[in-house]
């Protein structure tokens, strides 16, 4: 059984590696019941809440640590994935939470390849 690891918007992150780290617990629960198996109503509120959490964080990111637009743009590509996440979690949708969470994948890749990889910057 997974537990959800969900930041409430206004959370206060110290930095963005802090910040990362909580949307990396996120990421995980989500991830960890992407199976196979037809989630029960319990699994579809913690994709909820999970998702939420990353919504809320990614508000954070870009009220705090508002680097530049590249940076705005993936955190804004990320919040978007999430609440899709989110909004399909309500319906009970699991096909639509599979297809968002690999758009979340790239996105969550896309910042990580710009930020930590090939320019070796940190917003």
């Amino acid at each position: 059984v997974a537990i959800a690891t969900t930041v409430a918007y206004g959370a206060d992150f110290a930095n963005e590696k802090e910040l990362c780290s909580n949307q990396w617990n996120n990421f995980q629960v989500i991830r960890s019941m992407s199976g196979l198996t037809a989630p029960t109503d319990e699994q579809f509120t913690t994709y909820n809440k999970s998702a939420q959490g990353i919504v809320d964080a990614e508000t954070v990111r870009q009220n705090k640590f508002n680097a530049d637009k590249n940076y705005r743009s993936v955190s804004a590509e990320t919040a978007f994935h999430a609440g899709e996440i989110v909004k399909a979690a309500q319906v009970k949708d699991q096909e639509e939470i599979q297809v968002q969470y690999r758009w979340l994948t790239i996105s969550c890749k896309n910042c990580h390849r710009m930020y930590r990889t090939d320019t070796k910057l940190s917003p």
